[in-house]
């Protein structure tokens, strides 16, 4: 079952002098499964007034659904991206009770709060290129733009709607606009960079709603270095909130802060190297797991429910991807085992399997595999997955801002 069936009417909005962006739509829906069933709803271009003729253009889907009896409607524009895997949406159904509106996409200038693993409730909204509308606020969205005097409906819904009814954004966002020319604005739009770096700026995660998180810890070290945030936003960003984070400093003043409360960010007396930093981390777990992401790296959204696949074993080895130059170890097609030399540290491992064992990282070129064969002496059952969930930064970033 595709999950966007949740949606009584999906609506498309296009110029009939846009076949172009109709084509590139199409092929983004085609990625969620519902080309099929999308209606084109054929954009109004009044020279004058081109925002008049958008919001006209709206009102006609809305009015397709009132017509059809929909309990909802799916409005997308022609401009759709998808910035994640559109199929994600199916985390959020289960989550979708009392409603009114429902953006796939937005751009928020304040505070939202999560309010379930994979909602947020939103405070202020502009964009309409991909939203839905429940079927109660029909009428009231319906009167914002037919009404002449509206510029802009996002505007307007942003002042009367949204902090005054259940108005959620999707997490993580799933869809923003191609950069492409704008009918509307006259110009090329390159929106998705600021979509994506508000909406994370202003989420107040649902911390004091979860359980306390058991399943696993990413362990950081670093020496401040300007790709941190890069590293711990992959971290807060994952699908699975059952996590935590241990970001150590190696004995230097700590210049990173976060609000996450899943995030720990502390220190050690100056070790030098990142193996012994990493095992002053690992005397403050008390997860299940133990997983290690390098200060200059990053990983996928998904890699602790893929973890969780594999969590009958003792150590999980990932494949990594350098960026840098496109090698990928270990190598693609190589067999099941590890060697020296074509490991790095996209690897976790059962807390009580490593304290058991006394396994600890020692100094060394090779302290990565060294981990991981000591695990092996020790009995571990192992699996090495060439599932890419860890990449690794491209060379000299690290350098810079130290």
């Amino acid at each position: 079952m595709n999950p966007y069936d949740y949606f009584d009417k999906i609506c498309l909005v296009n110029l009939d002098n846009r076949p172009d962006r109709l084509e590139r739509a199409k092929v983004e829906l085609e990625r969620a499964g519902i080309w099929d069933r999308v209606l084109r709803v054929p954009g109004i271009y009044l020279p004058d007034n081109p925002s008049r003729g958008n919001h006209l253009a709206h009102a006609n889907c809305i009015k397709s659904a009132i017509d059809a009896g929909a309990r909802n409607v799916l409005i997308l524009e022609d401009d759709i991206e998808w910035l994640e895997d559109p199929l994600l949406f199916k985390r959020v159904v289960p989550e979708l009770t009392d409603w009114d509106l429902l953006y796939l996409g937005v751009n928020t200038e304040k505070d939202c709060y999560q309010v379930s693993r994979h909602l947020a409730k939103l405070n202020f909204a502009y964009a309409t290129h991909a939203y839905a509308i429940n079927k109660n606020m029909f009428e009231k969205i319906l009167a914002i733009n037919e009404d002449p005097n509206t510029i802009h409906n996002d505007v307007r819904m942003c002042e009367e709607i949204i902090p005054y009814y259940n108005c959620y954004q999707t997490i993580p966002m799933l869809a923003g606009q191609r950069s492409d020319y704008s009918d509307l604005q006259k110009m090329v739009m390159t929106s998705n960079p600021v979509f994506i770096q508000r909406f994370q700026e202003h989420l107040k995660p649902m911390g004091f709603l979860t359980a306390e998180p058991t399943f696993v810890t990413f362990i950081t070290p670093t020496v401040g270095r300007r790709t941190l945030q890069r590293t711990i936003d992959s971290i807060i960003r994952q699908h699975d909130w059952d996590w935590k984070s241990i970001v150590m400093f190696d004995g230097r003043d700590i210049n990173f802060s976060t609000d996450n409360d899943h995030v720990t960010v502390t220190s050690c007396e100056r070790k030098n190297h990142a193996g012994l930093v990493r095992n002053e981390a690992m005397k403050l777990v008390t997860t299940d797991w133990i997983a290690f992401v390098d200060d200059d790296d990053w990983i996928e959204l998904d890699y602790i429910e893929t973890l969780k696949q594999f969590s009958k074993y003792d150590v999980v080895i990932f494949t990594y991807k350098d960026v840098s130059n496109g090698n990928i170890q270990p190598p693609l097609g190589g067999d099941s085992d590890f060697k020296s030399g074509n490991v790095g540290i996209s690897f976790s491992v059962k807390t009580d399997f490593i304290i058991k064992n006394n396994i600890q990282f020692r100094e060394g070129p090779l302290e990565d595999f060294d981990f991981l064969d000591q695990c092996r002496s020790k009995g571990a059952t192992y699996k090495v997955t060439h599932l890419i969930k860890y990449f690794v930064g491209k060379r000299g970033e690290w350098r810079e801002n130290v």
